[in-house]
Parts: C-alpha cells; sequence; structure tokens
C-alpha cells in the first residue's frame, strides 16, 4: 500500500530522500527521510531544537489525587502536564509509521498478538517491545533502534500539529483514527491511510497507543532537566502516547500523558513507533 500526503503539504520526495513541506511557521523547512533496509520502514531527521513541553492549560490539582484507572489514559489535561517548560533535544530520526504487523513478522518471524499486514503490530506489552527492539537490532546491525523518549515524542507531534490540540471533535478526522461518530472503527486501521501531518508522520493521534522510553512520573515535568530528559525513576509503569481508536476527541492531543504497567498484559490499543539512533 502506497503512502500518500494530503494536498496541503507543498511536496514530500520519499524516492529522492527529502521531504519538502510548506512553511508552518517553525524553523525546519526540509526533512531527510531513510528506509531501513530489512523492514522498510521509513524514518524522518528531526534536527536537533528546542520546544515548549507541557500544558498550560493543565489542572494544578493534587498531584496525590491521581488515581489513574487500570489503563492509565488520561482523558483532559491533568496536573502531570505541568509546568510548561523549555526542553532541548539533539537531532534524532523518527518511524514515519507505527511498526506494522508484516515488519513484526518479518523481524520475529511470527504474528503479533494482534494485527495483520499493514495493521499496526497491536496488543505490544512493554517486554514484547523491548524483545522486538533487541531482535531487530541484531539482524539490522550496525543500524541502532529504539523507543523515543516521552519528550522526542512530543516535540515530533508538536512539529506535525502545530495548531495545538483539537477545539472541535472532528478537528482531525482526516489525521487520526478515534472515537468520532461516523469516524468509529472497531480495530486498529492500516497505517498511513489517513493523511499525513506537516510534518509526514502517519497516525501520531489515534490508531494505537505508542510506547515511550520513559517511566511515568507524574511529577517527571516539576524538575525536568532542560537538555535531554528522561524519566528513570522505577514506577513500575510506562509512559504511553497518542491516544487509540477508542480514544475521545479530547484524547487526542500531542501533550496527553497517559501510562501503562511495564508487566501486565497489553490490550489492543498498544503498539509502538520506533526511533533510529544517529
Amino acid at each position: 500500500m502506497g503512502f500518500r500526503l494530503s494536498l496541503r503539504q507543498a511536496t514530500f520526495s520519499l524516492s529522492m530522500g527529502v521531504a519538502l513541506l510548506g512553511a508552518t511557521g517553525s524553523a525546519w523547512s526540509a526533512v531527510a527521510a531513510w528506509a531501513d533496509p530489512l523492514t522498510g520502514q521509513r524514518f524522518l531527521k528531526i534536527d536537533a531544537g528546542c520546544f515548549s513541553r507541557g500544558n498550560p492549560d493543565a489542572l494544578e490539582a493534587d498531584r496525590s489525587d491521581y488515581q489513574l484507572t487500570q489503563l492509565g489514559f488520561n482523558s483532559r489535561p491533568f496536573a502531570d502536564e505541568a509546568p510548561v517548560h523549555r526542553t532541548c533535544l539533539d537531532t534524532f530520526w523518527i518511524a514515519q509509521t507505527e511498526v506494522t504487523a508484516a515488519q513484526w513478522q518479518r523481524v520475529m518471524n511470527r504474528l503479533p498478538p494482534a494485527g495483520a499486514g499493514q495493521q499496526p503490530a497491536a496488543g505490544i506489552s512493554w517486554q514484547q517491545a523491548q524483545n522486538f527492539i533487541q531482535t531487530l537490532n541484531a539482524k539490522a546491525a550496525p543500524e541502532r533502534y529504539r523507543l523515543p523518549t516521552e519528550a522526542e515524542w512530543e516535540y515530533a507531534c508538536q512539529l506535525g500539529f502545530p495548531e495545538g490540540p483539537p477545539k472541535r471533535r472532528g478537528q482531525y478526522r482526516s489525521l487520526a483514527w478515534y472515537n468520532l461518530l461516523g469516524h468509529r472503527v472497531d480495530a486498529a486501521q492500516e497505517v498511513a491511510t489517513l493523511s499525513a501531518d506537516q510534518l509526514g508522520l502517519f497516525d501520531m493521534l489515534g490508531n494505537v497507543w505508542e510506547w515511550t522510553q520513559d517511566t511515568y512520573d507524574p511529577e517527571a515535568y516539576i524538575d525536568s532537566p532542560r537538555y535531554q530528559p528522561t524519566s528513570t525513576k522505577p514506577t513500575g509503569t510506562r509512559v504511553i502516547r497518542g491516544g487509540s481508536y477508542r480514544s475521545q476527541w479530547r484524547q487526542v492531543r500531542c501533550r496527553n500523558r497517559a501510562s501503562y504497567p511495564e508487566r501486565m498484559d497489553a490490550v489492543k490499543q498498544l503498539g509502538l513507533r520506533l526511533v533510529r539512533e544517529p
């Protein structure tokens, strides 16, 4: 299945390895692309930069009051998204799509717990994600892959959605699979069937939640380092981002923080997106 972009992108020439995007007011205007020879996964280069991380509308509530549900999916801004702070990152390469079932099978020689073909590999637990990355790195050497940090994921998402969180229910229906009347689906959909965001990434919001490298700490933003932040506090849970096909529209936003236990079997709305190390 070929990738496609909406007409609001100026050009996107993967065959030449460079994507030229329309002006969005961001500092970047060209994104280099690279394809992994083993899986065929395409990666876009995100140049080093700084951004405002966090949500200015987050509730400044008592932080001890976050008893998240078993799935840990926030439906509105919580205090764990505050305070807003400046974050700076080195260059990284992020996958254009979520890992597909076909790519998972190519690496692991078996199907993922859920998904087939160009659907996202879904129902992926934290440990299964780590096993996949370890196996991929062994087969793809000297290339190295990992999960994005929470900060890397949010930076890439904000570049793709510079307009900020949705202000109406159907605002992202051309970009994301989520729980919307007339747009509702009962399983993750094939990747890249909707339009790409302004960076050229597909399904950053909706379809399946995506694991990140960070442990979940509701107070991570209070004293977050400015440069290359990563939460490693042992909490037994990991940050997931992006929402899924079952998420309500208010969950489908770049700053939404959610979590899932490391040692729990995964629900079908959990998948992964890779980062290639420079």
